[in-house]
């Protein structure tokens, strides 16, 4: 059976170690946010997408769209506050 103190000394790692592959995800996204902003939307696909290359997958430029606006929600911007809650449990 798991003790209190057992459970407490494991999820303080996990959740340090989530939090730490969190931040590498979060800079994978923004590496993608900063190439499109660099080279603008309109030079990569064109006025509304008219230059989107065929995929072969069904796969258009709404979905792309979808999946980068999406992928930008599920990474998110943690507020300094709900980062230090988390660092605070990382342990010595």
């Amino acid at each position: 059976m798991t003790t209190s103190q057992d459970f407490t000394t494991r999820a303080r790692t996990e959740m340090f170690n989530i939090y730490t592959a969190y931040q590498a995800l979060q800079r994978r996204v923004q590496d993608l946010s900063d190439e499109v902003s660099a080279v603008g939307v309109v030079n990569l696909y064109g006025a509304a997408g008219v230059d989107f290359p065929e995929q072969g997958d069904g796969f258009e430029y709404a979905d792309m769209v979808a999946a980068f606006t999406n992928i930008g929600a599920l990474v998110g911007e943690p507020t300094a506050e709900e980062k230090q809650t988390i660092i605070r449990a990382r342990r010595s």
